[in-house]
């Protein structure tokens, strides 16, 4: 609580409202991330919730893109103008429907166009993940966290302490 106190102490500092926000923010953001190694591995009912909220996530994954603008994707790519970001959405649409493997070719796809495409790395993370290849969910994982922090660092850095945890009870 003494770290805490001294991270919060902003008496001798002169800053707006909007800072004393975004430090705020930064601090409740880090020790999000720092709590999510020991609540996963030590608070199973945490653990539970994060493979229930998993489950959601991946039943779900196919509702952001409807039929018609997947055969809109399809033509693009047929076409050849597609873009790592199409071939992800791609990816994303034929894993919601199930097709692992469709969709891991999918995301290589991305991943040759550009290989630091991060929704195409996570994405990658989460065929291996319902592979059961934890291994490589986790280096996958990592290398999405390796790239600038964005809006995907937080439900990554979940992932990755659910998917350590796997391995380890394999």
């Amino acid at each position: 609580m003494t770290y805490l106190a001294q991270e919060t102490d902003t008496t001798a500092l002169n800053i707006s409202t909007g800072e004393g926000y975004q430090m705020g923010f930064k601090l409740g953001q880090q020790l999000f991330d720092d709590l999510q190694e020991p609540l996963v591995n030590n608070c199973n009912a945490y653990y539970e919730f994060l493979l229930e909220c998993k489950k959601t996530a991946f039943e779900n994954m196919n509702k952001g893109i409807s039929k018609k603008e997947a055969d809109s994707l399809s033509y693009i790519i047929k076409k050849g103008n597609w873009t790592a970001e199409t071939m992800w959405q791609m990816g994303s649409y034929e894993l919601g429907m199930g097709n692992l493997i469709t969709a891991k070719a999918n995301f290589n796809k991305a991943l040759k166009k550009n290989p630091l495409h991060i929704p195409s790395i996570f994405f990658m993370g989460i065929v291996h993940d319902n592979e059961g290849d934890y291994k490589k969910a986790i280096n996958r994982y990592n290398q999405a966290l390796e790239q600038e922090e964005n809006s995907l660092t937080f439900i990554v850095k979940m992932f990755l302490e659910v998917a350590k945890r796997k391995e380890k009870e394999q």
